[in-house]
């Protein structure tokens, strides 16, 4: 079971049952081998995944019920203060990194500031938009262009980047996303989407209103791949809030830390 955050006024819950739990999982299979990640014997593939702290999130769920032994896991909370999450990340040294986009910045400010040492080969984010200050600030900490990822708590994997970064590629296989204008007429840039899944039989979803606004792309993407191709994204901008300490030092709150937070009141 999964739950969204309400930023629409209303909390929404989506149940799974084994067989389409299991779709979810393989689908994150999938994303690591679009990025360049697969299992490896016997010294495994260090990930480090950063998301909610609440349990029943989508960022959370899945790399907890995903780790079975193929990769050696660590899952960072968002909640943790930045120094915090920097010790951590130096103690284990990830060679791919999963965060928000807004904290992906964060971190690589920290390495750009000396620090933060790590040495990720793959950087994917997920969850919020990835601007393309965001990116460029994430290459020059690390070395590597961050390929994004597009989810949703209704549909965790709608789709991702390729090595070729031509855009996100369309998991056609797993959902049908209309996009469309305000009277849900197909339009290439739309004001919504209406989101279909083809797997989960015990909570299906059929045309479901999503307000991100896509838009999607008329040429193919030269990996060959036949997924159609998200260009753009947008409706999902988030801004990190810079408060001060007690000291009247300046601390970074990421989107996640602030929202993880209220919804724990409601």
């Amino acid at each position: 079971m999964l739950s969204t955050a309400g930023t629409s006024g209303l909390r929404g819950t989506f149940v799974y049952d084994r067989s389409a739990w299991s779709v979810v999982l393989v689908n994150s299979l999938r994303w690591s081998r679009f990025v360049g990640v697969a299992p490896r014997w016997p010294r495994r593939v260090r990930i480090c995944t950063l998301g909610a702290d609440a349990a029943l999130h989508v960022s959370r769920r899945i790399p907890a019920s995903g780790n079975v032994g193929l990769f050696r896991m660590l899952q960072l909370d968002v909640t943790r203060p930045l120094p915090r999450l920097v010790e951590a990340l130096n103690a284990f040294q990830p060679e791919v990194l999963m965060p928000y986009p807004s904290m992906a910045a964060l971190l690589a400010e920290e390495q750009l500031a000396g620090r933060l040492h790590i040495r990720p080969r793959v950087v994917t984010t997920h969850s919020e938009v990835l601007s393309p200050g965001m990116a460029q600030r994430i290459e020059a900490a690390w070395g590597t262009v961050p390929f994004n990822h597009y989810g949703l708590t209704e549909e965790s994997h709608v789709g991702c980047e390729c090595g070729a970064h031509s855009g996100i590629h369309l998991f056609e296989d797993l959902c049908i996303l209309e996009v469309v204008d305000e009277r849900n007429r197909p339009v290439p840039p739309g004001a919504k989407c209406l989101l279909t899944n083809l797997y989960n039989r015990v909570q299906p979803l059929i045309r479901y209103e999503i307000s991100d606004m896509l838009t999607l792309g008329v040429a193919p993407c030269a990996c060959g791949r036949p997924f159609s191709l998200i260009t753009a994204i947008g409706g999902r901008s988030e801004d990190i809030l810079v408060l001060r300490d007690r000291h009247g030092q300046p601390v970074a709150v990421p989107p996640l830390a602030l929202t993880a937070r209220i919804e724990s009141l409601l």
